[in-house]
């Protein structure tokens, strides 16, 4: 597999989506060490980008939508919880509870991640062909087709 996407707690912790293989976690002591293999997680489709949380891993699976791997599941190879089965996911945003998945020609899709291993869709928004985005400022900054968005997201 080759690395497709790379997110990283900014402590001690560096998650890498490898393509074919699923999602690697690393840890690292300090600025310099070399970064030690925790465990790596098979996930359906191709783990194309992944976002670190304290409590897991989002990952963006392609075709295959999106899956959840909590922090534990990595020491036990135990597979994860997928979701959005439906889509195909590019990318995941997370600000607090909210995930926020780019979704291609069907814009953005939004879940209440508030348990990350039962994720529950609250809408699709079909705002143009969508790449990433990330949380900015309590809004949503979306890269998109049709250039820069910003979207506010009420709750």
């Amino acid at each position: 597999g080759k690395p497709m996407g790379i997110d990283s707690d900014g402590q001690n912790l560096i998650a890498m989506a490898v393509d074919q293989m699923g999602v690697e976690l690393f840890s690292i002591d300090s600025l310099g060490a070399d970064p030690i293999l925790i465990g790596r997680v098979d996930t359906q489709g191709n783990a194309e980008k992944v976002t670190l949380t304290t409590s897991g891993v989002f990952v963006a699976c392609d075709n295959a939508g999106a899956a959840f791997i909590s922090i534990e599941n990595f020491e036990t190879s135990r597979a994860p919880k997928p979701f959005a089965s439906d889509f195909t996911v590019d990318h995941i945003a997370i600000s607090d509870n909210i995930a926020a998945l780019s979704i291609g020609s069907r814009g953005i899709a939004l879940y209440d991640i508030s348990d990350p291993e039962n994720p529950i869709e609250k809408g699709v928004f079909p705002i143009g062909y969508t790449y990433m985005s990330a949380f900015w400022k309590g809004k949503l900054l979306v890269c998109s087709r049709e250039g820069l968005q910003l979207v506010a997201i009420t709750k």
